[in-house]
């Protein structure tokens, strides 16, 4: 396995010093040995990219832009608009985590990125490599010769390559996240339920299934980080069933404008959009997303007309009864994950969605 600190040294050693990316599980015990002064966390991958030029214009330095695989759409059209050699021709180095390379056991949601990550890459004129311990070291420092000779590089690093490197990212809110999906399931059980990318659906799962409710009221989106808001409140604007959003911090963050698509245009009835915060991309690393430092209630209510409740503990939820056709952004404050048990869905995701879609019709 590959030592996470003696990578980030000879990426240094390479003159790769400046990092910005979105956390990803597979590269995880790397980025964790970045701090605040060589990383920028970027919301997207994308935004990442506008970060890695800038740097690139004050420094003429070559920065680094790491991110999961399945963040590539988000990287294309930027890259391609701005970063490709007939536009400004901006040198990068990618370090991508590669879910679902063929061949490797990994959930659903990864396995047609996986399949057609190498081809993407090459499709936009990235060379393209694959390290392991024992061939990283050579591969950085041809990567540094390509790209200086007018060819950005993708370094591609499967599942379990890093050994371990834990985050200092510390959190002491006492509210659990699959304690309060377990109280909201509880007191919204009537609900049409959209849950979010990683953990948070894997909780309402495992919730639901413990409690032995319906698995048809419940849509689990495992892929599409921060599309979770636009699905939710559009079946909640043409559905005859009030709806309950479950979303993370990382999430919103990364396409934020939903927010104003949901207040302002899509315009629900009844809908109740919790966000879980833990001020961390839990799912991925425990990264700091810094939204701690946001003020939710101003941001959100400068939007449009929605009704704002923050809730920090587990009493104020329980007792918690919302209006039914207003409206709501409920902020959980939550801390960082224990590490409980959750379950991946045994069915298949198109059957689930069957299920769903079968459960509305019957309305």
């Amino acid at each position: 396995m590959i030592d996470p600190v003696e990578f980030k040294k000879t990426l240094n050693k390479n003159d790769f010093n400046f990092f910005t990316g979105v956390p990803d599980s597979v590269l995880k015990h790397f980025t964790n040995t970045l701090d605040n002064e060589e990383s920028i966390i970027a919301v997207n991958e994308g935004s990442a990219l506008g970060i890695s030029i800038g740097y690139n214009l004050a420094t003429n330095k070559i920065p680094v832009v790491y991110l999961q695989n399945s963040g590539l759409g988000n990287l294309v059209n930027p890259y391609l608009s701005i970063s490709a050699k007939n536009i400004y021709d901006f040198p990068v180095l990618f370090i991508i985590g590669w879910r679902g390379k063929p061949g490797q056991i990994d959930a659903p949601q990864h396995f047609h990125q996986g399949k057609v990550t190498p081809d993407i890459l090459k499709l936009m004129d990235i060379k393209v490599f694959e390290i392991n311990s024992n061939n990283y070291s050579g591969i950085i420092k041809n990567a540094k010769s390509i790209i200086e000779s007018g060819q950005n590089v993708a370094i591609l690093v499967e599942i379990n390559q890093f050994k371990d490197y834990k985050s200092i990212n510390e959190n002491s809110c006492e509210m659990q996240s699959i304690d309060a999906i377990n109280i909201i399931k509880q007191n919204f059980i009537n609900h049409y339920f959209i849950s979010s990318t990683g953990l948070i659906s894997r909780e309402l799962y495992s919730v639901t299934e413990s409690n032995g409710y319906d698995h048809s009221y419940n849509f689990l989106n495992p892929g599409g980080m921060g599309h979770t808001l636009p699905i939710a409140s559009t079946l909640s604007k043409f559905s005859n069933k009030p709806v309950v959003c479950i979303d993370g911090d990382g999430s919103l963050l990364m396409h934020l404008g939903n927010l104003h698509s949901m207040i302002n245009i899509i315009k629900p009835q009844g809908f109740k959009y919790f966000l879980l915060n833990n001020n961390s991309h839990d799912s991925v690393g425990g990264q700091s997303t810094q939204s701690f430092e946001i003020d939710f209630k101003s941001l959100v209510c400068s939007i449009g007309e929605i009704k704002y409740v923050k809730i920090d503990s587990i009493k104020k939820l329980k007792s918690f009864k919302p209006e039914e056709k207003d409206n709501y952004f409920i902020e959980l404050v939550i801390g960082k994950r224990l590490g409980e048990k959750t379950h991946r869905p045994k069915e298949k995701y198109v059957d689930l969605k069957q299920q769903f879609i079968k459960n509305i019709s019957a309305e």
